[in-house]
C-alpha cells in the first residue's frame, strides 16, 4: 500500500520565494554600490577630496590675509614718507655779495626736531669768527618747522686760499652730517630718527650766478636812489 506524499505547505513555498526575492534585492544593491571594500575606498577618497578642498580654502584665506597686510603696511609707509621731515644742506650764493652761505632747509611736511649738525672735517684754525660762530651753532639741538630754512655765512673768500686774516670761514671742502627726528607718536615718546650726509664743496658748483647789484650808487645820490638800488639788488637775489 503506497503512502501518499504530503502536500507542500503554502507558507514554506512563500517563505522560499521571499528569501529568493531578498537575495535578488541584495544582488542588485551590490551591483549598484559595489562590494563593501569598494564602498570603503570610495568613502576614503571622498574624505581626501574634502580635506584637500578645505586646505585649499584655508590656504587661499591665508594668502588673501597676507596680501591685505602687505598692502596696508605699504600704504602706511607711503603715508609716512609723504608726511615726514626732509632736512638737507647746500651752499648758495650769499645775500651779502660774492661769498657763500650755508642753507639748512626742511622741505618735508612735518617738523624736524632734535636737529643736530656736525662736520666731518673742521678747519684747523683759531680766531676765525665765521668758523667759531658755526661751531657754536652746531653745539645746539635745533628745531626746524616744515618749509623753513636756516642760512648762515660760510665763506667770504670763494676761490681763494686761507690767508689767516679776518673772518674767512670754510675754504676747504667738507661734509656735513645731519641727525634729526620727527614728531610722530610724540605722546608715546616714540620718535623716528633720520641721518643724512651732504658734501659742501663750492668748487663743484662751477660758475654760479649772483644777483646783480644794479646801478652803482654814488655819494651824490640821495636816499631815494640808494633805497631803489637796494630794492633792485634784493629782487635780483630772489631770481636766483
Amino acid at each position: 500500500m503506497t503512502t501518499p506524499s504530503p502536500a507542500p505547505r503554502p507558507e514554506l513555498e512563500e517563505g522560499v520565494t521571499e528569501l529568493e526575492r531578498m537575495n535578488d534585492h541584495l544582488d542588485l544593491i551590490s551591483e549598484v554600490l559595489g562590494e563593501p571594500e569598494s564602498i570603503a575606498e570610495a568613502a576614503m577618497h571622498a574624505a581626501w577630496w574634502t580635506a584637500g578642498a578645505t586646505l585649499l580654502l584655508v590656504g587661499g584665506a591665508i594668502l588673501t590675509f597676507v596680501a591685505a597686510w602687505r598692502t596696508l603696511r605699504q600704504m602706511k609707509r607711503d603715508s609716512h614718507a609723504q608726511t615726514r621731515p626732509y632736512v638737507h644742506a647746500r651752499l648758495e650764493p650769499s645775500v651779502a655779495g660774492a661769498s657763500w652761505d650755508l642753507v639748512i632747509a626742511n622741505t618735508g611736511k612735518s617738523t624736524a626736531r632734535e636737529l643736530k649738525l656736525d662736520l666731518k672735517k673742521w678747519p684747523n684754525v683759531e680766531g676765525d669768527m665765521l668758523v667759531d660762530h658755526v661751531r657754536e651753532m652746531f653745539k645746539e639741538y635745533l628745531t626746524l618747522p616744515p618749509e623753513t630754512h636756516i642760512r648762515v655765512m660760510w665763506n667770504l673768500n670763494p676761490g681763494r686760499k686761507r690767508n689767516g686774516h679776518g673772518a674767512e670761514g670754510f675754504v676747504d671742502p667738507t661734509s656735513i652730517q645731519l641727525a634729526y627726528t620727527d614728531d610722530r607718536n610724540a605722546k608715546k615718546k616714540k620718535f623716528k630718527e633720520y641721518t643724512d650726509e651732504y658734501l659742501l664743496d663750492a668748487d663743484v658748483l662751477g660758475m654760479t650766478p649772483l644777483g646783480w647789484s644794479g646801478r652803482t650808487v654814488s655819494s651824490e645820490d640821495g636816499v631815494t636812489a640808494k633805497k631803489l638800488a637796494e630794492i633792485v639788488q634784493s629782487i635780483n637775489q630772489l631770481r636766483l
